[in-house]
């Protein structure tokens, strides 16, 4: 019983953060119907319903601003203090705090579907598995009780036989059974994860599970990749070229970006966004297909458009070779990448779009390799880019050109070469990856299928966390190793003692709750350490 209640205490105290999140989320919302304001609760919201949130206010629901702009404070989901610009299109979550604008947005998830109570659910669901470390102390204990129990009655058997007074028989028996802490062994392990995934959890990072705590220190090469990992992932267009004279370039870009506009890729993000910026409209798009690593393809206005990389127009028959190899030019800090397009079979011409590398993925990567970790990036762009962002962020292994069945069987490779693997990514294409590591980590740019995927999501896309995952990772399981430690040479130590009549029923008490604070005082030390 001391030792359930000595859970449940400390297990609240590690969930400070879950408490917070808790919390955070607004009560009401103010709901547009018949052009009239109206405050409802935040039970009453539904889907699709038009919302507005003042300066000030807490965001009530996930959703998209389809009216104004402001800035957003996103600190209480990804750690970072600065506040973040939302405009038209853009999503905003619940809980999150409206500073100075006024907008008006379009609910798109509610109750336990937002961001928020995904990872509520997530760190909740984490805490409530055992580790491999904690099924084995469980083990320990199912057998432990039976035998404090016989021990108990051989010690008292022993002094009975010894000739001693029936109160030093009594004495040392229950001294053995009071001295005796199952609760020790009960509390190693799960107070040390409790905290670590309560600590991850306010660092923005989520683990699915809690068992990624005791694989991390297994990790000994990361595999990562490059748009939207390395780099921002807020491409821009930087340059367009069009390769043919029967259309105006109005036209050609208007069917690009109508194709593009049904793709979660930030390359097809941004190509879409610059046409809409030119105030170009889109058209109607039929038989979308989209080829993983590769490009789309789709129907417009009658014609056939193919935009992807020299790889899928060539598996069409479409000859790029007086364009690709052409030299980019490039800004510091960032990276290009050219994609080319077909109108009906056609080469049209090519796109080239730029991306900055992250001001933090240097330092990050550095960090991440005077622990010893191997880098490795994996990437689909070509190797001129590929090259130049290995060098400028200090990565000495890549590889280009990459389809997510390469980049699955790159990691195959590396595995069976006993190779531990995490694997970082964001998109779809990374997907397949993420599940074939043997930890797969998506950032928080990420796409639902990668989330998914993934063992660890880092709410915030921010590289520098990387190395704090595993010095996080490192302590706890040094604090689960002393934790499990301490338990078992506290008993092997304390029990014979008793046994022999050296400890008393008073002390025996005294030192089995000691033990058991010291082991909820080692766990929450994880907390002041970061």
């Amino acid at each position: 019983l001391l030792g359930k209640f000595l859970e449940n205490s400390s297990k609240s105290k590690a969930s400070q953060t879950i408490k917070k999140l808790l919390n955070l989320g607004a009560k009401t919302a103010t709901i547009i119907k018949n052009n009239q304001e109206e405050q409802i609760e935040i039970e009453d919201v539904q889907v699709n319903d038009l919302l507005v949130v003042k300066p000030g206010e807490k965001i009530p629901v996930d959703g998209i601003i389809i009216n104004g702009n402001s800035f957003i404070d996103e600190s209480m989901l990804t750690g970072e203090p600065v506040p973040v610009k939302k405009e038209k299109d853009q999503k905003v979550y619940s809980a999150t705090v409206n500073q100075d604008g006024r907008f008006i947005f379009r609910a798109t998830e509610i109750g336990d579907d937002t961001a928020l109570a995904k990872i509520i659910e997530l760190v909740e669901k984490a805490q409530n598995e055992k580790t491999e470390s904690q099924k084995l102390a469980d083990k320990i204990s199912t057998w432990f009780i039976p035998i404090v129990f016989l021990l108990s009655a051989l010690t008292g058997l022993f002094w009975y036989f010894s000739g001693a007074i029936l109160s030093v028989v009594l004495l040392n028996a229950i001294s053995v059974l009071v001295v005796a802490c199952p609760c020790a062994l009960g509390l190693a392990t799960p107070m040390a994860t409790f905290v670590a995934l309560d600590k991850a959890a306010s660092l923005g990072i989520i683990l699915k599970n809690s068992n990624i705590i005791e694989d991390l220190i297994k990790i000994d090469t990361i595999v990562i990749d490059k748009t939207g990992t390395i780099t921002e992932g807020k491409m821009s267009v930087k340059k367009v070229f069009i390769n043919v004279e029967n259309y105006s370039e109005n036209y050609i870009l208007q069917l690009i970006g109508s194709l593009e506009n049904y793709s979660e890729h930030p390359i097809g993000k941004a190509v879409t966004r610059y046409i809409k910026e030119n105030d170009l409209s889109l058209f109607d798009v039929k038989d979308f297909n989209l080829h993983k690593g590769l490009g789309v393809q789709g129907i417009i206005e009658k014609h056939f458009l193919a935009i992807g990389n020299q790889k899928f127009l060539k598996t069409m028959g479409i000859n790029t070779e007086n364009f690709e190899n052409e030299q980019l030019e490039y800004d510091e800090d960032k990276s290009v990448t050219k994609i080319f397009f077909a109108i009906d079979n056609i080469f049209a011409g090519y796109i080239e779009v730029e991306d900055k590398i992250k001001l933090e993925a240097k330092e990050s990567i550095r960090r991440l390799k005077e622990k010893g970790l191997n880098i490795i990036m994996l990437t689909g762009d070509h190797y001129q880019t590929a090259q130049k962002v290995a060098n400028k962020v200090g990565i000495d292994t890549f590889v280009s050109n990459q389809l997510p069945k390469d980049k699955i069987e790159y990691i195959i490779k590396l595995q069976n070469e006993n190779k531990k693997v995490m694997m970082i990514g964001d998109g779809i294409n990374d997907a397949p990856s993420l599940v074939q590591a043997n930890i797969g980590l998506a950032i928080s740019n990420a796409t639902d299928i990668s989330m998914e995927a993934a063992d660890i999501t880092l709410i915030k896309s921010d590289l520098e966390i990387l190395p704090k995952l595993f010095i996080l990772g490192d302590v706890a399981v040094q604090a689960l190793k002393t934790n499990i430690w301490w338990a078992f040479s506290y008993n092997i130590i304390a029990v014979p003692l008793a046994m022999t009549g050296y400890l008393k029923p008073i002390v025996a008490a005294i030192a089995m709750v000691l033990s058991s604070l010291l082991i909820v005082n080692n766990s929450l030390r994880l907390r002041r350490k970061f």
